[in-house]
């Protein structure tokens, strides 16, 4: 089932920014972490791959709450960084039950899962 979100191409100046609905479907969990659990998405308008991070919000317990606002907190600062080295910010979406972080797709996991093989 395909989902909308917003998409939100980086800012180089906040005057230059184009938001646009897209459409997204989720794929394989790719991981969990403290903030909540990363699937594959594909960006059905685009044919993009793209790593959606997603918090639950069904239920309300504190530590869920506390995961919302450490969510939203790197919403923020990730919305600010824009480098060649970075992992690069998309946008966000709710959907009732998630909310959602989307981000650029890099490829053969994470730093320390490759450091770990040498």
């Amino acid at each position: 089932m395909a989902e909308k979100a917003i998409y939100e191409k980086p800012r180089p100046k906040p005057d230059n920014s184009l938001d646009s609905e897209i459409h997204w479907q989720k794929g394989s969990l790719l991981g969990c972490g403290g903030f909540g659990r990363v699937f594959l998405g594909l960006n059905t308008d685009t044919g993009e791959l793209i790593a959606t991070k997603q918090v639950s919000l069904v239920g309300d317990t504190n530590q869920q709450q506390k995961e919302i606002q450490n969510f939203k907190g790197e919403v923020a600062v990730m919305k600010q960084l824009e480098h060649e080295n970075i992992v690069r910010y998309l946008g966000t979406s709710e959907d009732g039950e998630n909310l959602n972080i989307f981000l650029e797709y890099v490829p053969g996991g994470s730093i320390s899962s490759i450091i770990s093989k040498f």
